[in-house]
């Protein structure tokens, strides 16, 4: 069994791509375990909220070969361990997904409060699989 820190270092190279995809969209993310190594990818954002990046049906699979498709979660200052304020996933395990999936949760959001998040992210494009939920 790998230590803490081997752990965190083989599921940030395993999920670099991604991370990748998020710093180029303005999004610098970081491979995180929310609890319990439940795994994730986080983004933090203006304000004290921040981006969770999952599976679309629970933790992010420290096996990549396991990933299944994508989940992401608005989570406001401090509250990360409740329900998002906006979320929205897909079963498409692509990280080409993951800058339509950003933007389908930040447009969500600003429905909720215009003033929560500020990214310069645009809510144009193409959604997740229309499972958007907000809070």
């Amino acid at each position: 069994m790998l230590d803490y820190d081997a752990a965190m270092a083989t599921g940030q190279a395993a999920y670099q791509d991604a991370l990748d995809v998020l710093k180029a969209e303005g999004l610098p993310g970081t491979f995180t375990q929310t609890g319990g190594m439940c795994a994730a990818l986080e983004v933090a954002l203006e304000a004290g909220c921040s981006l969770l990046l999952t599976e679309a049906d629970g933790p992010l699979a420290w096996d990549r070969a396991e990933h299944s498709g994508w989940g992401v979660g608005l989570y406001g200052p401090g509250r990360r361990h409740e329900e998002p304020l906006a979320f929205d996933c897909t079963t498409d395990g692509s990280v080409d997904i993951l800058p339509s999936l950003v933007r389908s949760v930040l447009a969500s959001s600003r429905a909720i409060s215009a003033d929560a998040v500020s990214v310069g992210a645009s809510a144009s494009g193409e959604h997740g699989d229309g499972d958007t939920r907000s809070a």
